[in-house]
């Protein structure tokens, strides 16, 4: 008890920035078994996210033990607590991470703007978008419902999943899978909410727990619509097959492995098509957008032309059989389009492939 009083006077009053980091750490070892009303019937909360998360040299210690106390199992009489936690959070952020607004001239604004502070920043900014993610991914996964349907934070939801398809788009392979991760249980609880037979429930002020589950799908459609983009263009290689002879003249298929790559694949796979029955047609025009801009050479690369192609055989059988002929006409069309503005045999027969 003692040392509690201590640690909580000298997070209160102490200006040692040492001590005060030294004292964030400890906190952070004891906040999965310490008692719950010492977290969220006193100022914790409220100081981690006031004093310290504003602060670049505390950040990173207040996200992590802000995610401990979101990641903790509590009795209903806590709901609004974990509801308060986020909006004290997201407030936050326009000071911590803001982010630029989406304009006619760069539509794409706010989802470059993190991978930008992640590759150019310092390695406090690396390990803060880390920690956020991480944050976001585990109280979602607890706490979504609640911040939800609540009329305080239903706006910061969206806004938070802003931020996470930014996160999404950095150049870390271990931060990508902790997102990713998170999509693909979050397009499926919206799917399932969406196609399931749920019971009328009260709605937010934005409709996110709707009597008609129609309107949550409504509410994350941009945001599904960005993360389309992100996974096409960060698609990974399908299970590659080679036709070899065997010792009896026999023509086989041989599966060359790597277990990580496929692992992530089937997961990208399983992601893409429940954005794909989310919204086909959303899906089909970004395909056929990107298609278009190798053709006309404005975003053209063998590396987005390999991750388009290998996304759009992921998500076979995802749409209506009719719906699915006609999409893979136009692709076809349009890869036979490309491969004729191609002078060089090679490179032809490299578009065929």
């Amino acid at each position: 008890y003692q040392r509690r009083v201590h640690g909580q006077f000298v997070i209160i009053h102490s200006q040692n920035t040492s001590l005060l980091s030294e004292t964030l750490q400890t906190l952070l070892k004891f906040l999965n078994w310490i008692p719950l009303g010492y977290i969220f019937e006193t100022k914790m909360i409220e100081i981690l996210t006031t004093r310290f998360l504003p602060v670049t040299m505390f950040r990173n210690h207040a996200i992590r033990c802000l995610t401990e106390i979101g990641s903790l199992e509590a009795p209903k009489q806590y709901d609004d607590a974990f509801v308060n936690l986020f909006h004290a959070v997201m407030l936050q952020m326009n000071t911590v991470l803001p982010l630029p607004e989406d304009d006619a001239l760069n539509p794409m604004a706010s989802l470059q703007h993190i991978p930008k502070i992640f590759a150019d920043g310092t390695e406090d900014d690396e390990n803060f978008i880390a920690n956020l993610a991480i944050f976001f991914t585990n109280f979602f996964k607890l706490h979504l419902n609640k911040v939800e349907s609540s009329s305080t934070t239903a706006n910061y939801v969206i806004t938070a999943h802003k931020y996470l398809t930014g996160i999404t788009n950095v150049d870390h392979k271990e931060v990508f899978k902790t997102c990713l991760e998170y999509w693909l249980w979050l397009t499926e609880d919206v799917y399932t909410s969406w196609r399931g037979a749920m019971p009328a429930g009260p709605v937010g002020s934005m409709g996110l727990v709707p009597a008609t589950n129609n309107q949550r799908r409504i509410a994350y459609s941009q945001t599904f619509s960005d993360l389309r983009r992100t996974v096409i263009k960060k698609m990974v290689k399908p299970e590659e097959v080679i036709i070899v002879e065997d010792e009896n003249g026999e023509i086989t298929k041989e599966f060359m492995p790597d277990v990580d790559a496929q692992q992530l694949y089937h997961t990208m796979r399983e992601l893409l098509v429940f954005l794909c029955h989310l919204d086909p047609d959303d899906t089909e025009i970004i395909m056929l957008d990107k298609l278009c801009a190798q053709v006309d050479r404005s975003e053209w690369s063998w590396h987005n032309l390999n991750t388009l192609c290998w996304a759009i055989g992921s998500i076979s059988g995802a749409m209506p059989e009719e719906e699915e002929k006609r999409f893979l006409v136009a692709v076809i069309k349009d890869l036979l389009g490309l491969c004729e503005k191609k002078k060089k045999k090679k490179k032809k027969k490299k578009v065929l492939c």
